[in-house]
């Protein structure tokens, strides 16, 4: 997969010049003229940053961009399923996103802070911020336009900006837009869950079958499929309900105190 950056990056939309209530100005530090500093775990979401000198680690607020390697499987999944497609093509998008950024970043850039903690798996310190690049277009939309990231993550209103939720919608929007167009992960490919099943092989009929799963299998909310309710250990038992999707299946499990719970999960995850 490759992505044209500049030829399909969204304008930026124009921001309200109003301070939200409740936010504190005094708190949020304006950080211009910073430099990506190149770094293994840099990756399209968080990466090492130089300003005046010093080393600083950066998260965006809002957004969530795959992971580029598969240390974390579980994210991965989730990750995968947010976009409908396979682990190993959501890891590649990982990469995209991180190559994006740090073109996106080349030229200089700005961060937006309160110093709010955003620490990762590192022991040094990490902190979210707002980043725009020379040109004034925010890291996290552009992202989102090109169909690299998924709107996920911590939220903040920012001064002189909109709040929070509007800029949740706002990224709604670029995110229909990215769709529209097939850009990013949202493209058609052979490596979509959906259409590497029902191109490369009939799907089994497994309605009404119990499943022992095979592996740790990833489950998901019937009304989101991006939120993940939990994992199945390998060797639980499941029932298949539905084929909603041609790679996606609505299960039910049972708990040991009876409890059925019902969800839905990758026909591939199960093997079938």
């Amino acid at each position: 997969m490759s992505f044209g950056w500049r030829q399909r990056l969204a304008p930026a939309l124009a921001a309200l010049a109003l301070l939200p209530a409740g936010v504190d100005a005094a708190k949020w530090r304006v950080m211009e003229d910073c430099t990506l500093i190149d770094d293994p775990s840099n990756d399209g979401d968080s990466f090492h940053v130089r300003w005046h000198k010093r080393h600083y680690i950066f998260r965006l607020y809002f957004v969530d961009t795959p992971e580029s390697e598969d240390s974390l499987p579980e994210r991965v999944a989730e990750q995968a399923a947010y976009f409908g497609i396979d682990s190993a093509s959501s890891i590649q998008l990982g990469k995209e996103a991180k190559k994006f950024t740090a073109k996106f970043l080349e030229e200089g850039f700005s961060i937006q802070t309160m110093r709010e903690d955003a620490r990762g798996r590192s022991d040094r310190e990490r902190f979210y911020g707002i980043v725009k690049n020379k040109a004034g277009e925010d890291l996290a939309e552009s992202l989102v336009a090109n169909g690299l990231a998924r709107i996920f993550g911590v939220d903040k209103d920012v001064p002189e900006e909109v709040r929070s939720s509007t800029f949740n919608r706002r990224l709604k929007g670029l995110e229909l837009q990215a769709k529209n167009q097939k850009l990013g992960g949202w493209a058609p490919n052979l490596t979509r869950v959906e259409q590497r099943l029902a191109g490369l092989a009939a799907p089994v009929d497994v309605v009404g079958q119990t499943i022992t799963t095979p592996q740790t299998v990833a489950v998901f909310s019937l009304e989101d499929a991006s939120r993940q309710l939990g994992l199945l250990q390998r060797g639980a038992q499941v029932k298949i309900v539905e084929a909603l999707t041609p790679g996606m299946l609505k299960i039910q499990i049972t708990t040991g105190s009876g409890a059925v719970i019902e969800g839905q999960c990758r026909r591939a995850d199960l093997g079938i």
